[in-house]
């Protein structure tokens, strides 16, 4: 029995050591793995988080080189504004040529010699005569209001353009125009730059083999770059896919591209837009960017050497670090965007900074004196349309700006300005420890293009592509906006079936098919059309709704009939369309969609009667 007993006591003595070896064994990987995940982790932590402070420089690169090259343009586009100011004064106020020459003579001598070196002249095509001053004497060749300069002006009344760069053929250097129309639309005043100063931006941030930056204008045309064998050439005639694909990303922005390929080097891409017409873009390698971040991963083995909780700490600087990496791009994007003015709101003190305001709001502000309650929201009704005052009279309100944005950052509101459409926006600085707003930034932005794009988006999405006749979904809408009218006696709708559709497609071909369904539609546009417009809401199917004074249905229909049995194709001989007229006015019918299932209910009856007959046939 004391044999037994030892034997099981060893037996479970062994037993336990196992265990507990195995055990061990599991901690050990456990630990093992834990610490390979920390060094994998913290490399690739660290790893993100440099990638984004590089890429945030090469960001703050681009955004100083626009901000740069904007100062420079808006200075020069001041300076031919208030020139064109004065020349429209001359010329209103019945100045001889001479005496406006003369101006023009004096303004290139004070601004070439005093102002800026890149300056070239001034002159112009006022009141049908060519006036310079810069006793440039053309040929008889020379048709002023035949030059680029000219006509993009008259192109774009009311505001300054920049024309495309040519080659000086004295000096061989680049130069570019502003130039801007007076209110008659025929005079234009212009003067000439070089580029030289943009282009010693341009090399000031060369990247030294290591990637590419250049400066083009809204045509494609490379204004500045740090290879000058390119400047002047248009990047639209780009022969390359490479080419291509850069010219598509800088001028379609399709999408929020970072990366592109070109002459077989991986490039991080940038681009900022400067004053509506130029692109500064940035080409930086990536294996520049990130090629030099592979020493991480040995500090981080190091690292987690040492002991855990450095690493632990190092996280806690890592995320700080990356915090303000997020916060530094965020501002940087703020920054970047192109905003008609912005200004720092103080909702406490009821004051506010003026960070960046286009001249025209400047003015219109300077006119609102006092305190940023008073102020802005006058500023902000002078800016609004008619239609816009009310909805931008609550918006604007800085009194419930707290209670608005207690569950988010930023409110925004569209509208429609003086000028074009723009989208205003605040967006939360600070707040104190009970959450209530302290500071906020308040943006206006010019979203007329964003709108165009809109309203042409929605227009294609509601025109059927083979009639060109609004589609199922345009006629839905007008459905629903007859629903909340609710009057229906005064509506007259019909519906159009094609007969023998389905034969002609199976019997004869497609091409036959596709005959008569235009054969259809312009008659049914032709006719109908004078009385509303015509939807196709199905493969064959089609619709009118009018609230305008129609004849009696009889005679409609007759008439259409008419139209339809005198069509020959060359491919078909005849034409059939089912016919179902309903009028509010003759049917007891409470709403729309009761005038619509009348109007369809006619037009299977005809449709039956149709098959009836050629059945019969």
């Amino acid at each position: 029995m004391k044999e037994e007993k030892s034997r099981r006591i060893t037996k479970v003595k062994n037993f336990d050591f196992r265990r507990s070896s195995v055990i061990y064994r599991l901690q050990f990987l456990m630990v093992t793995v834990f610490a390979f995940a920390i060094i994998i982790g913290s490399f690739n932590f660290v790893y993100s988080i440099s990638k984004e402070v590089n890429i945030g420089k090469r960001k703050a690169e681009a955004v100083s080189v626009s901000h740069e090259v904007e100062y420079y343009l808006v200075k020069n586009m001041e300076k031919i504004n208030l020139i064109a100011t004065n020349v429209e004064n001359l010329l209103v106020n019945n100045y001889s040529h001479e005496e406006i020459v003369n101006y023009m003579i004096q303004e290139t001598k004070a601004n070439s010699k005093v102002v800026d070196p890149d300056f070239l002249g001034v002159y112009g095509w006022v009141d049908g005569e060519l006036v310079d001053g810069t006793f440039f004497n053309p040929g008889p060749e020379y048709v002023a209001t035949e030059r680029p300069w000219y006509v993009k002006a008259v192109e774009n009344p009311g505001q300054v353009v920049l024309v495309p760069p040519y080659t000086d053929s004295k000096t061989g250097k680049i130069i570019f125009s502003y130039a801007k129309v007076f209110a008659d639309g025929k005079s234009v005043v212009a003067m000439d730059m070089y580029v030289d100063y943009m282009q010693s931006i341009v090399e000031t941030y060369a990247l030294s083999g290591t990637g590419h930056i250049l400066i083009t204008d809204i045509d494609g045309n490379i204004i500045s770059c740090e290879d000058k064998s390119v400047i002047g050439k248009n990047m639209f005639r780009s022969r390359t896919a490479d080419e291509k694909a850069l010219t598509s990303a800088i001028y379609e922005k399709k999408g929020q591209i970072n990366e592109i390929k070109l002459e077989g080097v991986n490039y991080q891409f940038f681009s900022e837009t400067i004053a509506n017409q130029w692109n500064v873009i940035m080409l930086v390698d990536k294996d520049y960017i990130f090629g030099n971040l592979w020493y991480i991963f040995p500090i981080c083995i190091l690292v987690n050497g040492v002991a855990l909780f450095i690493i632990f700490f190092f996280f806690t600087k890592l995320n700080e670090k990356r915090l303000e990496a997020e916060e530094t791009n965020e501002k940087l994007s703020a920054v970047a965007d192109i905003y008609i003015c912005m200004y720092d709101i103080n909702l406490v003190e009821d004051t506010y900074v003026e960070i960046k305001s286009k001249p025209y709001i400047k003015y219109i502000l300077d006119i609102h004196k006092g305190n940023a309650s008073e102020a802005i929201p006058g500023m902000m009704l002078d800016l609004s349309a008619d239609e816009s005052r009310d909805s931008m009279a609550e918006f604007i309100r800085l009194d419930t700006l707290n209670e608005r944005l207690k569950e988010t950052d930023t409110v925004i509101h569209e509208f429609r300005g003086i000028i074009n459409y723009a989208r205003a926006r605040f967006i939360v600085q600070s707040r104190d420890a009970l959450e209530n707003v302290i500071r906020v930034l308040f943006l206006i932005e010019n979203i007329g293009a964003e709108v165009a794009k809109r309203k042409e988006l929605m227009k294609v999405a509601n025109t059927d592509e083979l009639t060109q006749m609004p589609n199922r979904r345009a006629w839905d809408e007008v459905l629903h906006e007859q629903r909340l009218k609710k009057e229906v006696e005064d509506l007259t709708l019909v519906t159009l079936d094609l007969n023998g559709l389905k034969h002609a497609n199976d019997t004869i071909g497609h091409h036959a098919g596709d005959e008569i369904l235009i054969a259809a539609s312009d008659i049914i546009k032709s006719y109908f059309g004078q009385y509303g417009e015509v939807f196709r809401i199905g493969g064959d199917e089609f619709a009118i709704i009018t609230s305008e004074l129609t004849p009696k249905k009889e005679k409609m229909k007759k008439e259409f009939l008419e139209l339809v049995s005198n069509w020959h194709g060359q491919y078909c001989n005849e034409l059939s369309v089912s016919v179902g007229i309903a009028k509010g006015s003759e049917e007891d019918v409470d709403s729309v969609d009761e005038l619509v299932k009348l109007a369809d209910k006619y037009m299977y009856e005809d449709k039956a009667h149709y098959y009836e007959t050629h059945s019969k046939e």
